[in-house]
């Protein structure tokens, strides 16, 4: 009794559907705090509160490593700190306010610069400088593709030179690759292939 049978799983998983992580869906995040906030709202008497669209831009540009659950504590946490009605930026979590949530995608900074030359220098190698902190929320996606910008730049596109460059061992290559595909790191490595003069051109 109470024991569940073995073979069940394999019974009830002729069809797997897999549901796709907040941080690879940022098109639902948008309705998604509008959902809590209403939710919040009916509970607090209809008390409605909107978000400031700089704070909204944040929370698009956070990782959620505890997914949509987390999402629901921010935007519940958020109303209730809120004194108005109008969430903006500072009324969010200080991990959702890091220092780079608000750069763009072409806007890098001077932030991945310095640890480009870091891993340069061989002071610490891509796991310990960028993926570590990057996974304790210390800094946002934008500056791992920042550091990764400059090494394909340097490299021609070559992902694995500029991850070998990076401090990434070859023996790490798969595992790295996949960790910038799950957390929106990766870069198109095509706009820096260095292209080639043409044979026989005057």
């Amino acid at each position: 009794m109470g024991r569940f049978r073995e073979d069940l799983i394999y019974r009830l998983k002729a069809m797997e559907i897999r549901v796709p992580p907040l941080r690879e869906r940022p098109e639902d995040i948008s309705l998604l705090c509008e959902w809590f906030l209403k939710k919040t709202a009916e509970l607090e008497d209809g008390r409605s509160k909107i978000l400031m669209p700089e704070a909204l831009k944040l929370l698009k540009s956070y990782s959620y490593p505890g997914n949509v659950r987390e999402l629901k504590n921010i935007i519940t946490g958020s109303y209730y700190t809120t004194v108005g009605a109008v969430i903006g930026p500072d009324n969010l979590p200080p991990e959702v306010r890091r220092e780079d949530a608000t750069e763009t995608d072409s806007d890098f900074g001077f932030a991945a610069g310095r640890l480009y030359r870091e891993l340069l220098e061989g002071k610490g190698n891509f796991d310990s400088v960028v993926k570590e902190p990057f996974l304790q929320h210390q800094f946002g996606s934008t500056r791992v593709r920042g550091v990764l910008q400059r090494a394909l730049k340097d490299t021609g596109g070559s992902y694995r030179d500029a991850l070998t460059r990076l401090g990434v061992p070859d023996a790490g290559y798969a595992a790295t690759m996949q960790f910038l595909k799950r957390h929106k790191c990766y870069l198109d490595y095509r706009p820096f292939r260095r292209k080639r003069p043409k044979s026989g051109s005057q």
